[in-house]
Formats: structure tokens, C-alpha cells, sequence
């Protein structure tokens, strides 16, 4: 089982269809283009050993940008579905939701819009 939560999660939308590594979904960093893209973000610093000292447990957001409102709302819905609904993904045991689960950051200068979906994964 890979130690890179970060990059599991983008591999595994790849795997998913929400687009490819390098091209329309990157880690830990927007880029300038393409306008429409997924980016994996690490939060809350670095994994924490739960207190069964068996369980580590690491904070990643997922954000979509799309020029259209409508579609990056939709594709943020469907990528907490996607990882928020199976007990074993990415190679992790499980990966939670958090609080917001959703969140609307607004439009760049670019009129991009952007959301922002919060999970935590247990390994």
C-alpha cells in the first residue's frame, strides 16, 4: 500500500474518469491551465497517528475549477459520492467526509469557479 494518500486519491479518480494525472488533475497545486481541473490538496499538516496507535489518519481536500458554475458544483458533488460512498478506497480502509463536505470559494480573476470538498482517509 503506497504512503501517498495525496497521489492514491488522484490516481484514483483518473481511474474514475474525472480526468488524467497531469493533465486535468494535479497535486497539491492549481495550475494556470487548463481552466477545467481537479487538484488534491494535503490539510490539517502532517497525518496523525490515531489513538489505537494503529490508525493513521490524513486530511485531503479535493477541489474542482471549471469556467461553468453548474458543472464544477456537479463535479464536486460527484467526486464526494465517488470517494465518500465506498469503505475501501485508494488503498486506505476509509475514507470520511468532513465538515464543510462542500464549499464554494467563488470565481478567479479568470471567472473560474471554484469548490472545495473535505475528506480524511484511514490507513
Amino acid at each position: 500500500m503506497s504512503t501517498d494518500v495525496i497521489s492514491d486519491i488522484a490516481s484514483y479518480l483518473d481511474t474514475g474518469g474525472y480526468g488524467k494525472v497531469g493533465t486535468s488533475i494535479f497535486i497539491e497545486e492549481l495550475q494556470d491551465q487548463p481552466d477545467n481541473q481537479v487538484v488534491v490538496f494535503s490539510s490539517g499538516g502532517r497525518p496523525i497517528q490515531s489513538t489505537d496507535s494503529h490508525t493513521v489518519l490524513t486530511y485531503f481536500d479535493v477541489h474542482v475549477r471549471n469556467t461553468s458554475k453548474a458543472t464544477a458544483r456537479s463535479k464536486a458533488i460527484e467526486i464526494r459520492d465517488y470517494l465518500g460512498s465506498a469503505k475501501s478506497v485508494a488503498n486506505r480502509q476509509a475514507i470520511l467526509l468532513q465538515p464543510p463536505v462542500i464549499e464554494y470559494f467563488g470565481k478567479d480573476s479568470m471567472n473560474r469557479h471554484r469548490y472545495g470538498v473535505f475528506f480524511v482517509a484511514f490507513d
